[in-house]
C-alpha cells in the first residue's frame, strides 16, 4: 500500500476506536433540562468519531482510485496501450470499491460486536482482516479459506498474549501489595513489564514464522496475524492499564 493509503487505512483504526470509546461513555443530560432538548454528552464525540470515519473512508477509495495517463499520439500500438492501460485502471478501480465496501462492512461489525466481543476480540478481528484484504489488494472468494483458516489461528495467539499480559500484571500486583513494594502497583512498571515480555516472545514469533513461511500465498494471513496481535494488545496496555479507559471484555471475561 502507499503511504498515504496507509495514513487514510490508519485514521479509520483511529476513528473506529474513539467511537468505540465514546459509546462506552456515561451518559449524562442537564438536571434542568425539562424538555428534553439535552442530546446528552456522548452527542459531541460520537458524531466527531462518525465524521472521522465517513472522511477516512473517502480518503481511502480517493488515495486508492486510479489515475489516468498521460496522452499519446496516434498508432497502432498506442491504441492498444490505451486499451490495456483502461482494463487495468477499471479492474483496479473494482478492486478498489470492494475494498472499501469491506472496510465499511468492518466497521460497521466493529461498531455493533464491540460490546458483545469485547475490545481485544472486536479490536483484533477488525485489524485482521483489514491488513489481510488490503495487503492482497482485493476481496475475492478465493481469498476467503485461507482468511477463516489463519484468523482462529491468529485469533488464539491474540488470546494467549492478552491472558500472559493479564497475569504478568496481576502478579506484580498482587507482589506489590504483599511486599509493600509501590513499585510494583504502580500503573506504568505493571503494564511496562508485560509489554516488553510480550514484545521479545512477538519477535521471537516473528523470526521463527518469517523464517519457515517462505510462499506469497500465506505471507499477508502472517503479516496481518502479526500486526494485529501487537497492536491490539499495545493498544489494551496503553489505555487500560496506563490510561485507565473502562474497555468492554466482552466474551474474554478474565
Amino acid at each position: 500500500m502507499r503511504i498515504k493509503r496507509v495514513v487514510s487505512v490508519s485514521l479509520i483504526v483511529v476513528a473506529l476506536l474513539y467511537l468505540a470509546f465514546s459509546l462506552t461513555m456515561e451518559q449524562r443530560k442537564m438536571i434542568g433540562d425539562e424538555r428534553g432538548w439535552d442530546p446528552g454528552s456522548r452527542t459531541i464525540p460520537v458524531g466527531i468519531g462518525l465524521i472521522t470515519l465517513v472522511a477516512s473512508v473517502y480518503l481511502t477509495y480517493k488515495e486508492g482510485r486510479p489515475t489516468e495517463g498521460p496522452g499519446a499520439g496516434p498508432g497502432g500500438a498506442v491504441t492498444g496501450a490505451r486499451e490495456i492501460q483502461s482494463e487495468e485502471s477499471q479492474s483496479e478501480a473494482s478492486s478498489v470499491r470492494r475494498l472499501v465496501i469491506l472496510t465499511v462492512g468492518l466497521s460497521v461489525f466493529f461498531i455493533v460486536g464491540f460490546r458483545f466481543l469485547g475490545f481485544i476480540l472486536a479490536t483484533h478481528t477488525f485489524l485482521f482482516a483489514l491488513i489481510y484484504f488490503n495487503c492482497k489488494q482485493d476481496v475475492r472468494w478465493r481469498m476467503v479459506p485461507l482468511f477463516l483458516l489463519s484468523l482462529p489461528v491468529a485469533t488464539l495467539v491474540m488470546i494467549l498474549f492478552y491472558s500472559i499480559g493479564r497475569y504478568i500484571s496481576r502478579q506484580l500486583f498482587l507482589a506489590g501489595r504483599k511486599w509493600e513494594a509501590p513499585i510494583l502497583t504502580d500503573k506504568v512498571f505493571t503494564a511496562g513489564a508485560p509489554f516488553l515480555v510480550l514484545s521479545v516472545l512477538l519477535g521471537l514469533l516473528t523470526f521463527l514464522l518469517v523464517r519457515r513461511v517462505k510462499g506469497e500465498r500465506h505471507r499477508p494471513a502472517v503479516l496481518a496475524g502479526l500486526v494485529a496481535v501487537g497492536a491490539t494488545e499495545l493498544l489494551y496496555i496503553v489505555f487500560k492499564q496506563v490510561f485507565w479507559v473502562s474497555l468492554a471484555k466482552g466474551l474474554i471475561f478474565w
